[in-house]
């Protein structure tokens, strides 16, 4: 086990559990419907939670977590700032975006499930994959019954 790659593969995950609660943060600003900013506000809290788990097994590792959002992230909440100020009908919008940003995390934690890591880390970050890809499917789903609406 490479526990150098392991460190930094959990650190990159916490950065990036940091880029989508404050995009999903961004998000509830918006003036969109009480059911999402519910949701959202659900899932912003959970991604805390989530790298709140990850920053407890990077220090049991001797690490010191670094919790920060990338500089990607900070240029993708302005593109979802403008987006929603901008377009009328922004429900779509936010679902693509919200897509977009939950197929990039599943990636990564994908990738960093390939590496050889202690067990009980490797549990949780599939637990953690395993309800992204739950909140995904979920807004999919709504996202099928908005263009179903519109059609």
């Amino acid at each position: 086990m490479n526990l150098e790659k392991v460190k930094n593969a959990l650190q990159d995950l916490i950065i990036r559990l940091q880029d989508a609660e404050e995009g999903y943060r961004e998000i509830i600003k918006a003036d969109i419907s009480f059911l999402i900013k519910t949701k959202l506000e659900s899932y912003a809290n959970e991604r805390h939670q989530m790298h709140r788990e990850i920053e407890k097994h990077l220090k049991a590792l001797g690490e010191t977590p670094e919790v920060y959002t990338s500089f990607l992230g900070d240029i993708h909440r302005k593109f979802i700032s403008l987006k929603l100020e901008y377009v009328n009908d922004n429900i779509p919008s936010i679902i693509n975006e919200i897509e977009r940003g939950s197929r990039i995390l599943i990636s990564d934690y994908t990738s960093v499930l390939e590496l050889e890591m202690p067990s009980n880390i490797m549990g949780l970050l599939s637990l953690q994959k395993s309800k992204i890809e739950k909140e995904l499917d979920a807004f999919l789903e709504l996202k099928e019954n908005f263009q179903a609406i519109e059609a």
